[in-house]
């Protein structure tokens, strides 16, 4: 039984079904699958929920502004001129009736059985096995395969993992679950969170809690309530935030942070206009002259999307690249000499940026160094290896330039100003309307100097007069390129 649950899990795993729903776990069918599992599914007596856990919400008498699929799920986007806000619906479409949804749950071990111990099964064999079992109409057997992936994958947030269009997902406490969806979908600047009609109670969220966690190799406890992960990437290598009733009270949060499934380029950072052909020229030569670009900006202002087009459009795979990072998020390319160092924490043992940092420079790294985010006693070996004449590419919280050195001169990182000034700019990100909808864009790029013992900030970029610079008149304004007198 094992081993042909095993296949059915490598199938999966190994992308032989065309919807990619890879999420397919052992742990799903215990503790999690008695929380989140078919019988949640179900919810007779309240008139305002359906199968699924999903309310009953419909976009009947709203504007749809969009509607589009996923696996056997019908996605509308409506708007609510009454209450004025967007509602995300999801529906099953053919809705399955809740008998098949009982033969599911009674019946799924069988299902799993049936698969051939010597056989790597596909989604059609594995519907044609359903439609055995299950003995139902034609027309459900997609959305069996769908419901039994999901029951063993991430139940009700699985259809928001597998759709494109949802960016983040948030939940905070029992109700429904918040998404942030991409500006193609709703263009309003003034949008943040969309609320679905997807619903989690207390003990779903506190039990999907420590699925995910347990799953990522991780753990919720008293002793560890607040933990960042990332899921394995076989289930998208999505980054993951926890924080447990243990501090939260009946509000248990889980952020998910979805990573874009394609390398992001330069020239696609250009084309939804967060910044411009003349910055690209700039960013090239930074890096081509051996200079640093500390990447500035308030959470999910696109930091670490700019820092990742960076170094996949500059820097040659043959580049000796050392990256540090607490949650991976930026994947060394195949065959690259490219290495990726994150930190690890269990019981006393804790191998935090700093250890990693120093180790990179023992590595042989001699071109570029990337800490994902500094903020803390690492960038004393980042100033090292400035020092060293590497190029060094890091993300920073922080709303300006200014800030940015008045933190990186206090505790805990305590640079001293000539050590701040080795950094060649600090690009700044934020968001804009652009084009009537709210955009992730690059407000600002400053270069930092040190002349007469003090630092001192250069303008080079400002998003609101410089959009439609020309690359050479740009060029012409850093302080940097000019006393290196070589420009690409």
């Amino acid at each position: 039984m094992i081993n042909k649950i095993y296949l059915f899990f490598k199938n999966l795993i190994d992308g032989l079904n065309p919807y990619k729903y890879k999420s397919i776990d052992l742990f799903n069918l215990g503790l999690y699958g008695k929380a989140l599992g078919i019988n949640t599914y179900i919810n007779g007596g309240d008139a305002t929920v359906i199968i699924d856990g999903f309310t009953s919400v419909s976009c009947e008498g709203m504007e749809i502004v969009t509607e589009y699929i996923v696996g056997p799920y019908t996605i509308k986007v409506c708007f609510d001129q009454k209450n004025n806000e967007y509602i995300y619906v999801a529906e099953l479409f053919p809705k399955p009736p809740k008998s098949l949804m009982n033969d599911i749950e009674s019946k799924i071990g069988l299902i799993l059985n049936m698969i051939p111990n010597d056989k790597i099964i596909n989604d059609h064999d594995l519907m044609d096995i359903i439609s055995r079992v299950l003995d139902i109409d034609h027309d459900y057997i997609e959305v069996a395969l769908y419901l039994i992936k999901q029951i063993l994958g991430y139940g009700k947030l699985q259809v928001l993992l597998d759709d494109v269009n949802v960016e983040d997902i948030s939940i905070t406490g029992s109700g429904p679950i918040w998404v942030r969806l991409s500006s193609s979908v709703i263009s309003d600047p003034d949008v943040d969170m969309v609320k679905t009609n997807i619903l989690l109670t207390l003990p779903e969220i506190i039990s999907l809690q420590q699925y995910i966690a347990n799953r990522s190799g991780y753990y919720v406890s008293q002793s560890n309530p607040i933990i960042d992960i990332q899921m394995p990437i076989k289930d998208g290598g999505h980054r993951v935030h926890i924080v447990s009733s243990t501090v939260a009270g009946s509000r248990p949060e889980i952020a998910i942070r979805k990573k874009i499934r394609r390398k992001i380029l330069i020239k696609d950072l250009i084309e939804c206009k967060t910044i411009n052909n003349a910055i690209d020229r700039y960013f090239i030569n930074i890096i081509r002259n051996n200079g640093s670009i500390l990447i500035a900006g308030p959470p999910g202002s696109g930091k670490t999307t700019l820092l990742k087009a960076i170094l996949y459009t500059y820097i040659p795979y043959n580049w000796k690249v050392v990256i540090i990072e607490d949650t991976p998020e930026i994947d060394p390319p195949e065959n690259s000499s490219w290495v990726r160092y994150n930190t690890y924490e269990l019981g006393r043992l804790n191998i935090d940026q700093f250890t990693l940092a120093k180790a990179a420079l023992r590595a042989s790294v001699s071109r570029v160094i990337v800490i994902g985010e500094t903020r803390g006693s690492e960038a004393q070996v980042l100033a090292q290896a400035l020092n060293m004449g590497m190029v060094a590419l890091t993300t920073f919280h922080g709303g300006s330039t200014n800030e940015v050195v008045t933190r990186l001169r206090s505790p805990p990182i305590n640079l001293a100003q000539d050590q701040i000034a080795n950094i060649w700019a600090v690009a700044t990100m934020g968001f804009k309307n652009v084009d009537g909808s709210r955009r992730r864009v690059l407000e600002r790029i400053d270069e930092i100097s040190y002349v007469d013992g003090r630092i001192k900030i250069h303008k080079i970029y400002r998003y609101e007069d410089d959009y439609d610079i020309d690359p050479d008149s740009l060029i012409n304004r850093s302080i940097r390129l000019r006393n290196k007198d070589i420009t690409y």
